[in-house]
């Protein structure tokens, strides 16, 4: 009974903290941190490790407010937390800011509009020892100002230009020339960062594009259905399969892609049934097919072969097509499945032509069930294994 007392007092203590908690309308979180032996601190939502520096002085291991990149140029949100008060810092207060191993921020005084405003810059690459390129951004408009020893400028276009032929000239043949007039006629946040990561690796295969094209497949097809309503069938050897239509491609990072196609897919199988062989099996299914694909580039290999695997759900919708089944005393007619789910997998090898246009050949796997519900809801699968050929562009 003792222990029945204590644990209920216990539990009322627990129900009242919460309530406590959550009724003056401020939520508290809490994130605990790896490197402090378990220990738990209470911070706001959105909030993670990072430090500044104060007139020479490095204040570490410090929850900063995970803002966006707007309000992170013009200042820094530092939650109530064990050893800080709350603060809002702005770049006339502290030297800079940043996460480690991730965003670097620096106090910086600019020209713009004719006006000396003081901003953090974000630290976009550090190019040498003396030369560093800053990223800002106010609205819509985007600047990249370079630092050279105390010095700091906006870049133009022309700048720019310049800037890669100084960092293409250290790495010579590294970089195609139609990728470099290609980035170059695009000064903006992304085209930069495609730009030095492929400078970076000397390999322009890390930059994906998306890509729109034709794709076309033949091999062989089986289908297979089993019902005690009617004769089962069940064919021996493959019949012709092919698919002709169009896919678009859409990257996803460096190596994974999202690939859609749209197939017409034709399968034809005519061969005496299994069962007995005074049957003779007739399937023809005329299909609209939607593979849906995550395909993955081997981008790591440098050149113009480029491996890849691929794999998703497909659907395939009848749009014509026959199940006959013919003896020597009578003849069955009925159509295919009208829907069909499974799965598409497949591998194979991107040839690039040129930045803009390539070629694709591979083996590619697909696997359908469905229902026929003209002969009893019956299981009805098809496989089919094609060599697949694509030009993207």
């Amino acid at each position: 009974m003792k222990t029945f007392v204590i644990g209920l007092l216990l539990g009322m203590a627990c129900w009242a903290s919460a309530q406590e908690v959550g009724s003056g309308g401020k939520r508290s979180y809490y994130v605990k941190d790896k490197e402090s032996a378990g220990q738990v601190h209470e911070v706001i939502p959105k909030a993670k490790r990072g430090y500044y520096v104060k007139d020479g002085k490095l204040v570490n291991r410090v929850f900063i407010e995970d803002a966006g990149r707007l309000d992170r140029m013009t200042r820094v949100i530092i939650p109530q937390q064990p050893g800080h008060e709350a603060a809002v810092l702005y770049p006339r207060d502290i030297d800079e800011y940043g996460f480690p191993g991730e965003e670097r921020y620096v106090s910086c005084i600019i020209l713009r509009d004719s006006a000396y405003h003081n901003v953090f810059l974000e630290e976009f690459v550090h190019i040498n020892d003396s030369s560093t390129l800053f990223y800002y951004r106010q609205g819509h408009d985007e600047e990249f100002y370079l630092q050279t020893g105390e010095d700091i400028r906006l870049l133009t276009a022309d700048n720019f230009r310049m800037l890669w032929e100084g960092m293409l000239a250290r790495k010579e043949g590294c970089l195609s020339d139609e990728l470099r007039q290609e980035l170059s006629a695009r000064i903006d946040y992304r085209s930069i960062k495609k730009f030095l990561t492929a400078y970076r690796h000397c390999n322009e295969n890390l930059i994906q594009r998306v890509r729109y094209g034709a794709a076309v497949g033949i091999g062989g097809g089986s289908p297979a259905s089993n019902t005690q309503a009617v004769p089962p069938m069940h064919y021996s050897g493959l019949g012709l399969s092919w698919t002709a239509g169009a896919f678009v491609q859409l990257p996803l990072d460096r190596y994974f892609n999202f690939r859609a196609e749209l197939l017409f897919a034709c399968l034809d199988q005519r061969s005496p049934s299994t069962l007995d062989d005074d049957i003779y099996a007739t399937y023809e299914r005329r299909s609209l097919q939607l593979p849906l694909l995550f395909r993955y580039n081997v981008n790591q290999v440098r050149g113009r072969f480029v491996p890849y695997v691929e794999a998703g759900p497909l659907f395939d919708f009848r749009v014509g097509g026959k199940v006959e089944h013919r003896s020597i005393i009578e003849i069955g007619t009925t159509p295919p499945a009208f829907f069909q789910a499974g799965l598409a997998a497949g591998a194979g090898v991107e040839y690039k032509l040129s930045r803009k246009h390539s070629l694709y050949a591979g083996l590619r796997y697909h696997f359908l069930r469905g229902e026929n519900t003209q002969r009893n809801r019956e299981a009805e699968t098809t496989n089919h294994l094609l060599f697949a050929l694509g030009w993207g562009f």
